[in-house]
Order: structure tokens, then sequence, then C-alpha cells
């Protein structure tokens, strides 16, 4: 099947066991695919950002505690974009190259989704049905741009860039509801 391909990191599991050691909540981001994205009908509804490059830019201005460590999943589907879709992956590479509580797994690297999922704190699913499984993890699954699943009420949409902030500084319980 398609998710045989991925596996399990031993250096992943390692990175983020240190970082837990030194209280660090680790927060994966996953973006879905700007096709996806516009794929969807009313995608421009997101009442936050044009598209989901401009959420991750976001994150990658934050200027959180030390507390946070935020690790960067991009869609496996990433791999093949091209033109400007490519130009701005490379932009985020280079931004989050020089932070030092920033990481990223690459599209090309078959590191299983679901691992980096299990040892988060925090699930940042932008546009990207993750959320869905991240929520049948029993995850605290933060959601932003549009999606065929955003209307689930057991996901947590913020409605401002203060939101984000408030989500993530909060102790939010994964939702009890996470099926519906």
């Amino acid at each position: 099947t398609y998710s045989e391909q991925y596996h399990n990191s031993k250096n992943l599991k390692e990175k983020i066991s240190h970082l837990k050691k030194l209280n660090k909540k680790i927060v994966s981001i996953f973006p879905g695919t700007f096709l996806e994205y516009i794929a969807l009908p009313g995608y421009s509804y997101d009442s936050m950002k044009k598209n989901h490059y401009e959420h991750i830019n976001y994150f990658l201005s934050l200027d959180l505690d030390s507390s946070y460590y935020f690790i960067l999943r991009f869609h496996p589907n990433q791999r093949l974009v091209k033109y400007n879709e490519r130009s701005e992956i490379r932009k985020i590479i280079n931004k989050a190259s020089i932070k030092s509580n920033f990481d990223l797994i690459l599209p090309q690297q078959n590191i299983s989704s679901y691992q980096l999922i299990k040892y988060s704190d925090y699930v940042v699913s932008i546009g990207s049905s993750i959320s869905v499984e991240a929520l049948r993890m029993k995850k605290k699954v933060i959601f932003l741009g549009c999606n065929w699943f955003q209307e689930l009420e057991s996901l947590n949409k913020p409605k401002s860039e203060k939101d984000i902030i408030k989500l993530l500084n909060s102790d939010i319980k994964p939702n009890p509801n996470s099926y519906r």
C-alpha cells in the first residue's frame, strides 16, 4: 500500500526523546498540497491566509519561547511540484534552516507521518486530511485552512493568529468527540 513505503525513523525518535527531556512541546505541522487546497469549493474562504504557504510562514515568523519545537512535515506529493510552488518550498526551507526550534521533513523523505504524530504534543493541519488521523490517535489538533473535513466539531479551528497562540499556550485536551 501507499503507506508501506514510509518507515519509522530512529533518528526522529531519538531527537524527539531528547527534546522531551528538555521539556520542549513538539508541534508538528502538516500542510496539504496547493493543488488539493485550490481544488476545494470555497478554498478562498480561509479567513486568515490566502494559502497554506502563508500559514507555514506565519509559524516560521513566531518568536515563541524556547519551550516549543516545530517540525514541518511536507506532504509527500510536494516532491512533484514545479515552478512557483517549488520556489515557495525552497524559501521555507531556507527560513527554517536558520531557526533553532524548527525542523523539516522534506517531501522526498519517507519518514512516517504517523510516527511524528505519535510523538507530537500538538498537530497543526493546514488543509490536510491528516487532521482526522491525528484525532483518531487522540492528539490535540489545530486545524487551519480548508479541507473536506473542516466542519468536524472535534477540530480546534482558530479564527485569528492570536487564537493560534492561545491554543498553543493552553492545555487543550484531545477532544473526546474525536469521531465526530
